[in-house]
């Protein structure tokens, strides 16, 4: 047992067990913190990340740094076939539920408004999108679409009395759950409802493609649908309907997500105790230590010859692998992403470039993903560069 740093955010428990710790090697400044522990709550069984940071942090990491701003790479812009089979999923879904066109509805944590663009085409008329990236507003606001900067606790000026509220893939980032659905049950009008959507975490262990791509600085709660009726029941919010699903993430990928619809209820609900997840993220995290492992081993013929190296992602793996595999090891020399956010900052103190900037070619690419390898690839014969390739999926365990 150990004494949390941060209470349990669904019953404030106070006490927990380690399940992993996590090293990352971040990219510039931040107050998100580079290392995480994964912890289970020991009174209602949660699972979520023991981390330092407040939620003004996290707010000031999504207002400054959203990778989810660039629309042509981040999910929730509905540009990629996958993306936007994802968005009309849910918009069916509230089809269902809520079939009148004309409701008010607001889509908290926006992105660049591809959920919003699908709604409008499936007939929604009352739209208004909220996000703390002011350069995703930007692309709401282009698109034609009503759009805010701000967040949920800081909520634009008048936005409040919607029908429906939508939270897709937005809980497993709030530090302050709790108070994060007190600030949701004051912009619904009465008898309005929430639709919520996470990752199910339960099911970690049958979708791993990447070693530990569900423990990361951004996801820092996990929940099983015992975990997510928990929390909306303290705070007042019955559960009218939920669904299991798998949401497409890349051609052939897909991963596992919980969605409920709730109302506002005057009486809140007992918790009833998760015995189960701690045990399932147990096996997750054993399966995610073989395929880093894996990794690592790839690596270290790379490590002696010290051919130079180009690593080719800087997402949530590329930050693990620098610190828990012997890749910082290698003859590093640079890194490319595609993401706008990174390009012109340094990891290690090296340049993270465009995929158009020019690049060593006798430099050994390392394509650091496996949940995105084959666009990248694609990326690459597009650029036709001569450079050799270094591809972790030929190291994935069978």
């Amino acid at each position: 047992m150990l004494e949390l740093h941060r209470i349990c955010p669904i019953c404030q428990g106070k006490i927990g067990h380690l399940l992993h710790s996590t090293r990352y090697q971040a990219i510039g400044e931040s107050a998100i913190s580079d290392d995480t522990n994964v912890v289970a709550c020991d009174h209602c069984g949660f699972c979520f990340a023991d981390t330092h940071a407040t939620q003004a942090d996290y707010d000031l990491y999504y207002r400054e740094r959203s990778k989810y701003a660039d629309a042509s790479l981040a999910t929730g812009s509905g540009i990629s076939p996958d993306d936007q089979e994802r968005l009309r999923q849910t918009v069916r879904q509230i089809e269902t539920y809520a079939p009148q066109k004309d409701q008010r509805l607001l889509d908290l944590g926006c992105a660049t408004g591809g959920l919003l663009l699908e709604l409008q085409t499936a007939g929604f008329t009352q739209l208004t999108g909220i996000d703390p990236s002011a350069d995703c507003i930007h692309h709401v606001l282009a698109a034609g679409l009503n759009g805010h900067v701000g967040n949920l606790f800081e909520p634009p000026a008048d936005t409040d009395g919607y029908d429906g509220i939508i939270l897709s893939h937005v809980l497993e980032h709030v530090c302050d759950l709790r108070r994060a659905i007190q600030a949701i049950k004051s912009l619904a009008a009465p008898n309005g409802w929430v639709y919520f959507e996470v990752p199910d975490a339960s099911s970690y262990e049958n979708f791993l493609r990447s070693p530990f791509q569900d423990f990361n600085t951004e996801h820092i709660n996990h929940f099983s649908a015992a975990g997510l009726r928990n929390l909306l029941a303290q705070e007042g919010l019955v559960v009218e309907s939920s669904t299991s699903k798998q949401i497409p993430s890349a051609p052939g990928i897909v991963y596992p997500a919980l969605s409920v619809f709730a109302r506002v209820q005057t009486i809140p609900e007992a918790l009833q105790p998760d015995p189960l997840l701690a045990e399932s993220l147990r096996r997750y995290i054993t399966a995610s230590q073989r395929l880093l492992s894996s990794i690592h081993n790839s690596f270290l013929p790379l490590v002696e010859s010290q051919t130079p190296v180009v690593v080719w992602g800087t997402g949530q793996l590329t930050m693990k692998l620098l610190t828990e595999t012997c890749l910082s090891q290698t003859n590093l020399i640079g890194f490319v992403d595609g993401n706008r956010v990174n390009q012109g900052k340094h990891l290690l103190n090296l340049p993270i470039l465009a995929p158009s900037s020019a690049i060593n070619p006798a430099a050994t690419l390392v394509i650091a993903s496996l949940i995105n390898q084959a666009d990248i690839l694609k990326h690459i014969r597009a650029l036709e560069l001569p450079n050799p390739l270094f591809l972790l999926h030929e190291t994935t365990p069978s």
